[in-house]
């Protein structure tokens, strides 16, 4: 059974495109995928302008002051919100072209010093700011997992996720990539990010894509 016949028809699945050439993309789009995510708002400058298919577009990358500016008019939702710097920064360029931008906040629920987005304790507090925020919709919550095979720190994670998302009554939750979508699933993520096996590179310039639908 292959990749996407094994997510529920129920859960978002996101290609997550960094360093996919343009052709890669088309062929994913063609197989059904309607979301891509890209991480770097430099990267999607070079590809987004030549894609010949309407997608949804999403940044799932950390987001950096100076990029927010291009950030509002390349990508339809950003879900790397991470601090109330960050979250005005966005609502005031999506006021200045009329735009009211869909949100999730990353929240570093492993609590790695390494990685990007809010503490669970500072969660509440930037949901509070994003609220009075009128050119901004926040929609859901994103994290990255731990990076481990030990299924129980993952499933704890996942878990306190849901418990989030539920408390704050948000609609989505962007959890599970390519080596952890399957607990993610069981704990009631409604978006998965998938790269890897939705990609295999061959010899050459040639790509395969694994087998889907």
């Amino acid at each position: 059974m292959d990749i996407l016949n094994k997510i529920p028809v129920s859960i978002k699945i996101m290609a997550v495109t960094k360093n996919r050439s343009l052709a890669e993309i088309e062929q994913v789009i063609a197989l059904g995928i309607k979301i891509i995510g890209e991480n770097r708002v430099q990267e999607a400058e070079k590809k987004f302008p030549f894609l010949k298919t309407r997608i949804e577009k999403h940044l799932i990358g950390h987001l950096q002051t100076n990029k927010t500016k291009k950030a509002v008019e390349l990508f339809d939702c950003i879900e790397s919100v991470d601090s109330e710097k960050i979250a005005e920064e966005i609502d005031k360029e999506c006021a200045k072209i009329g735009k009211k931008m869909p949100v999730y906040i990353q929240v570093n629920i492993s609590d790695e010093p390494q990685k990007s987005g809010i503490a669970e304790k500072d969660l509440e507090k930037l949901i509070k700011t994003i609220k009075t925020l009128p050119s901004i919709a926040l929609t859901g919550l994103m994290t990255i997992a731990e990076n481990t095979d030990n299924k129980d720190k993952l499933r704890s994670q996942f878990a306190k996720m849901r418990k989030l998302k539920n408390k704050y009554k948000l609609q989505e939750l962007s959890m599970g990539m390519s080596e952890d979508w399957e607990e993610a699933v069981k704990f009631g993520t409604t978006q998965v990010r998938l790269g890897r096996i939705l990609f295999t590179k061959v010899q050459g310039s040639k790509t395969l894509l694994v087998p889907l639908r």
